[in-house]
This record gives structure tokens, C-alpha cells and sequence, in this order.
């Protein structure tokens, strides 16, 4: 299978190619400056579906949108009838797909680390959801909400974070990439991935992101550090 979407390294970022992986698309369309770690608002539109869906090689599209919550985690918004003919669907282990407009399904992972089953509730984006069912992990996102639903909580009807799109036959995933970066200068589609079901990500492909990510431990590190200095200064003043 053949992804085409920001490189991805190792650590978090692996687990994010996992989770590509098991969505079935051959193609990951994402807009200019994206992040490298999907944490993006919905800057493309919906309509972009329409003409992904007329190009030739091309048998499905379908967009989510991803919105960013604390830490590392985020809300995925997705079309669950799209998303069941783009990769078959969830598995669901307990539960089902969303009944109510303040539904959420969530992965097994997910819902061990938050303590959470079936019809508990969890407060994301101050507000209150039901856990309407838990899935299998390992496709698209650890926590999902129905894609119009967190469109309107965000101001972003038709907006999209992303967009999948399926071929006919993965090896023509490559010239159907180079038709679209003619006709939609405007995309980039970078860091070219060939991802084996077992294989690790080369690192040949991560050159880019492995640097973004210790860039970003950095970050951390030194925020930790003064953290820890302004907790020893409050310390000495009380």
C-alpha cells in the first residue's frame, strides 16, 4: 500500500502510521503547512471530494477532521458511511457507532487509559459525550465524533482536515499523486511512504520529521526545566 502525507518517524508518530495504515486508503491529501503530528483545525474544503472522486484511477474519497484536545490527543470527525467503503469499517468490541449527536467512539486503548465503557461520559472541548461504543485500535484515531457534528461545535461546516483517497490499484497510487500536484498546486503531498503490513517505517522516509520531533523534545524539555525552576523559586519564597 502506498500512503502519500507528511513523513513519520518513530514513537508517537509511528503509532500515527499505524492507525494510517488500517484506514485503506492509498493516497492522504493534506493541505500546506499541516502538522506534522495532525494537530490541525480543517483549512480544505469539503467540495475537494467531488473532484478527487471524478480523477481517473480513483474509486473513493472521503475527508475527516481533526481537532486538536490537550496534551497530544485529538477529536477525529468522521463519516462513518464513508469510512465503512473506504476500509470496512470499525470493529467494534463493545457498543456501537453513534446513535446520538453527542456520541463518541473511542479505541480500546483509549478507553482503558480513561477508564471508560459503554454510555460512561467524558468531558472534551468543555463539553459532555457519551461513549457510544469501543473499537479495535489500530484505525484512523483514537477518538472519533460524526464529522458534522464537530464541523458546527467548530464553526467549520465543509471544512476538512484531510482527505483519503482510495485507486483502483495501489501501484498507480504514485502517477495519480503527480496528477494531482499538477492540478492542485495549492496541496502538497509529501514524504512518499511504502508501508508494509509488519515492516517499520524506513528511516529514509523520516529524515524530516525525526528532526521536527527532537526539535520538539527540546521544546519540552527546556518548558520542563522552567517549570521546575519557577516550582523551586515559589518553594523558596513560601
Amino acid at each position: 500500500m502506498i500512503l502519500t502525507l507528511v513523513g513519520i518517524s518513530y514513537g508517537t508518530l509511528d503509532e500515527a502510521a499505524r492507525r494510517a495504515r488500517g484506514v485503506g486508503a492509498d493516497i492522504l491529501v493534506r493541505p500546506p503547512g499541516a502538522s506534522v503530528i495532525s494537530l490541525s483545525t480543517s483549512p480544505m474544503s469539503q467540495e475537494f471530494l467531488p473532484f478527487f472522486m471524478k480523477q481517473p484511477h480513483v474509486t473513493f474519497a472521503t475527508g475527516t477532521m481533526i481537532q486538536p484536545l490537550s496534551g497530544l490527543d485529538t477529536l477525529t470527525g468522521v463519516d462513518l458511511a464513508d469510512f465503512d467503503k473506504l476500509s470496512g469499517g470499525f470493529r467494534f468490541l463493545k457498543g456501537g457507532p453513534f446513535e446520538h449527536d453527542d456520541d463518541l467512539i473511542v479505541d480500546e486503548y483509549y478507553a482503558r487509559e480513561k477508564k471508560l465503557t459503554v454510555g460512561s461520559t467524558i468531558e472534551l472541548m468543555n463539553r459532555p459525550w457519551r461513549v457510544s461504543g469501543i473499537f479495535e485500535s489500530g484505525k484512523l484515531a483514537r477518538v472519533c465524533a460524526q464529522l458534522t457534528v464537530l464541523q458546527r461545535l467548530t464553526g467549520s461546516p465543509r471544512k476538512l482536515s484531510q482527505i483519503y483517497v482510495k485507486v483502483d490499484d495501489p501501484n498507480r497510487a504514485q502517477p495519480v499523486v503527480d496528477d494531482l500536484r499538477a492540478k492542485l498546486p495549492v496541496l502538497h503531498e509529501r514524504g512518499r511512504l511504502e508501508y508494509q503490513e509488519d515492516a517499520p517505517v524506513r528511516p529514509s522516509t523520516t529524515i524530516c520529521t525525526a528532526r521536527t520531533t527532537i526539535q520538539m523534545f527540546g521544546f519540552f524539555m527546556r518548558t520542563g526545566r522552567a517549570l521546575l525552576t519557577l516550582q523551586r523559586i515559589s518553594n523558596c519564597l513560601t
